[in-house]
């Protein structure tokens, strides 16, 4: 995160709660703010700084479009690190719980172009 972010973080959004949550709160600069689904367990202790707040999710057609669109204008990038196909996804699931990877690991269900670790 350190890379990422050197001066911190000034939101974050959470999905789940635990160990990474508390993580990524250590990131948020002061005046930030947290929001993370109400029922996450366990719930976040409230701090000064930053501003933690619980949240509802709502879902439907409108919702979903209206979160493509947020998505599409905001140019949401997200980083993949290693693409493995279907028959490695042990070798996959192997190197992200080592940890310490700067973007996401995909599986590659059809054959394509390949960036596998270490070849």
């Amino acid at each position: 995160m350190k890379k990422l972010a050197p001066d911190g973080l000034d939101a974050v959004l959470a999905l789940a709660g635990g160990k990474g949550l508390e993580g990524c709160i250590d990131f948020v600069r002061a005046n930030g703010r947290v929001a993370y689904p109400n029922g996450v367990e366990p719930e976040p202790p409230q701090r000064a700084n930053p501003r933690l707040v619980a949240y509802d999710g709502e879902y439907g057609p409108r919702e979903f479009e209206a979160l493509s669109q947020a998505a599409a204008e905001s140019q949401i990038r997200v980083p993949i690190a290693a693409t493995y196909p279907l028959d490695r996804a042990a070798e996959a699931h192997t190197w992200v719980e080592q940890g310490r990877l700067l973007g996401r690991v995909a599986l590659r269900i059809r054959e394509g172009p390949t960036k596998a670790r270490g070849g």
